[in-house]
């Protein structure tokens, strides 16, 4: 089956967007393509595959300011679904103190969300933020400190909170690009990372609480650095890929057991070995454990090229499989975040040469969904992004969610200040369950996997649609 890109400009589009700018709606993009004749027919559709591709597109996009341009930072979802925005890169090139908050009740109104906080007592920058059973934030590492500080925020305005250094927490090994997460019982695990003349670390803590002197963890067996780490509901912790000692990316992933302060290796290792990449845990969308897969998306490979396979790991049998490849750029050091919906956000990114301010980041968003339990959308944000962040805010829809994309480097490598609210569009899912397979690529919606429109959907100027030629 061949296809061709086929550009469509709404009448009155413009570029860019500010507060609140609306995109024409998925229903209305098709009608106008059915009238040009640039979209296959409606009638009698549904037909195989059909009711699995109910891709949602995004159909309106915010932009706000940040109070300094930042990337390389970290940021935390808060109680009350507001995001704590924390330290990062600033535009002189080195870390920042500077943390903000994002109310996500001033989403579309016309005051800023974005509300500065106070600072941190330490400058960092590829650090950590996790979110606590108190209620509190901890930033650890991204500095040549063992420090360890938590952001207490304010019960009715989360930005009046404060920051305090922990009187007795304090890493044994100062570090940075580590992985941390939460554990069931409420302590932090502390992942690898580089120390402060940049090797990669095998060395584990358990932060407590900040009273609580910081335990050591068993060690993994290989050191990394640039992996992910992520929380099983079982209460394993299971990291993946990152760089070794060598500075080479890694296929391995290993498991950690809590009770037992034991680590043991997956039963296979990645089909592509990959750092700064992204994993997210995903159920489905059904209750059932058999449905559980952690995703591992994007990612430099050998030569530092983005990886283009994502893969799915399976903690019934501690195996990774394959979950869909990108067909557009393969991207590493993405903004990515888990929606309310379920699914996916993945935004920007890197393609080739490393993780530095000299490479050109991408613009392209995408949604991912389980195989058999949906499909695709995607549309671009209106600037290229690398070394972003991203968060998740719940909408007003019963199953949308809005993707924060946070800061990042620009194609000239200068962090920047807009924070993108990108709105999922739900008139795209009933549409979409309407759709044969073919129709449904048409309008790139999949079944399974994943799909980046090159200029995007719904994009900001042209919309590019695959059209079946055959």
């Amino acid at each position: 089956m061949k296809f061709r890109h086929e550009p469509y400009s709404p009448a009155g589009s413009s570029p860019g967007g500010g507060a609140g700018s609306s995109r024409r709606s998925v229903r209305a993009l098709v009608a106008a393509l059915l009238v040009a004749g640039l979209a296959p027919s409606l009638a009698g559709c549904g037909g195989s595959g059909g009711g699995d591709a109910t891709g949602e597109a995004f159909g309106q996009t915010s932009t706000y300011a940040m109070s300094v341009g930042r990337a390389e930072h970290a940021v935390a979802t808060l109680g009350n679904g507001d995001l704590l925005i924390a330290g990062g890169t600033g535009g002189s090139g080195v870390p920042l103190a500077s943390t903000e908050v994002f109310d996500a009740s001033l989403v579309g109104s016309s005051t800023s969300p974005l509300v500065s906080a106070g600072p941190m007592a330490f400058a960092r920058a590829r650090h950590t933020t996790t979110f606590l059973g108190t209620g509190n934030v901890v930033a650890i590492g991204g500095a040549a400190t063992s420090a360890i500080e938590e952001f207490a925020p304010n019960a009715a305005t989360p930005a009046l909170g404060a920051w305090t250094t922990a009187p007795v927490a304090a890493l044994a090994t100062p570090r940075s690009r580590h992985a941390a997460v939460r554990l069931l019982d409420g302590r932090v695990l502390v992942v690898g990372g580089e120390d402060v003349f940049g090797v990669a670390l095998a060395a584990c803590e358990l932060f407590v609480s900040a009273g609580v002197a910081t335990l050591p963890a068993a060690p993994l067996a290989t050191a990394r650095r640039n992996h992910t780490a992520t929380l099983l509901p079982d209460g394993r912790v299971l990291v993946v890929g990152g760089n070794d000692v060598l500075g080479q990316p890694l296929d391995g992933a290993e498991l950690y057991t809590p009770g037992t302060n034991t680590w043991a290796p997956a039963t296979n290792t990645l089909a592509v070995a990959r750092t700064l990449h992204a994993a997210h845990f995903l159920d489905g969308g059904n209750p059932s454990p058999a449905d559980d897969r952690v995703l591992i998306v994007g990612g430099a490979g050998a030569g530092g090229a983005g990886v283009a396979a994502a893969e799915l790991f399976d903690p019934a049998t501690g195996a990774f499989g394959p979950g869909g490849v990108l067909e557009g750029p393969a991207v590493f050091d993405v903004a990515s975040a888990v929606l309310a919906n379920g699914e996916v956000g993945i935004a920007g990114g890197f393609t080739s040469g490393g993780a530095s301010a000299s490479t050109a980041p991408t613009r392209e968003v995408l949604v991912y969904r389980l195989a058999g339990a949906g499909g695709v959308g995607a549309q671009d944000v209106p600037e290229r992004r690398g070394a972003a962040r991203a968060g998740a805010l719940a909408s007003a829809g019963p199953a949308g969610s809005d993707l924060v994309v946070v800061g990042g480097y620009d194609e000239d490598g200068v962090p920047r200040r807009e924070v993108f609210v990108l709105a999922v569009d739900d008139e795209a899912t009933a549409l979409a369950d309407t759709l044969s397979d073919e129709e449904a690529l048409a309008f790139g919606v999949f079944a399974t996997g994943f799909h980046v429109l090159d200029d995007g959907f719904l994009g900001f100027g042209d919309v590019e649609l695959w059209i079946d030629q055959d």
